[in-house]
């Protein structure tokens, strides 16, 4: 009984459809596969979408803000993918409510693409900062704010996530330099 492309995940055999030793052989078959996950790759798909349809973006492009009608047109998808997820969970269709985040998401990442952004190293260094965060040591841990005290359902100090004291946020200007963005402090002389 080959296993073939079987998921790896959750196996369930049925005892009365197989013998001890295929079960057994299944058994050795799974411990000498690797299991893979397969994380496909968001930011390419998406760019890949705006070069298919002409949209506003080059490789060379550097990082850049959007021309006003662009970010509102943008922005207004975005809201409009976040209402349509409010409301799939107000009423308790899950499926809905995956396709309104993964089109969030995709809004999102498009959004960057058009921006110029390396959003791949901008996540990089959000992850980087996000490691390094730990969970409170109770509920008098001074790092635990009202934030956090306000979860509804749950005790908000449980679920926090909080930073440690030699914490360093992400650094995106330095992500920005090395993609030649020049920041140039607006409130300067």
């Amino acid at each position: 009984m080959p296993l073939n492309n079987a998921r790896l995940d959750l196996i369930y055999i049925d005892p009365s459809c197989a013998s001890k030793n295929e079960v057994a052989e299944m058994a050795r078959e799974l411990r000498g596969r690797r299991k893979e996950r397969v994380v496909p790759d968001m930011v390419g798909d998406v760019r890949r979408f705006n070069q298919k349809f002409g949209l506003p973006w080059a490789p060379e492009q550097k990082p850049r803000f959007l021309p006003p009608d662009l970010w509102t047109f943008r922005e207004r998808f975005h809201k409009e993918e976040t209402m349509e997820l409010e409301l799939a969970i107000l009423e308790g269709r899950l499926d809905d409510a995956a396709d309104a985040l993964t089109d969030r998401i995709y809004v999102d990442i498009g959004t960057a693409h058009f921006m110029g952004l390396p959003l791949e190293e901008h996540w990089k260094e959000v992850q980087r900062a996000n490691m390094q965060k730990e969970k409170p040591t109770g509920p008098d841990d001074p790092r635990v704010t009202s934030k956090h005290r306000h979860a509804e359902g749950a005790a908000g100090w449980e679920v926090a996530i909080v930073k440690p004291v030699d914490w360093r946020a992400p650094n995106h200007t330095r992500v920005l330099n090395e993609h030649l963005y020049i920041h140039f402090d607006k409130t300067a002389p």
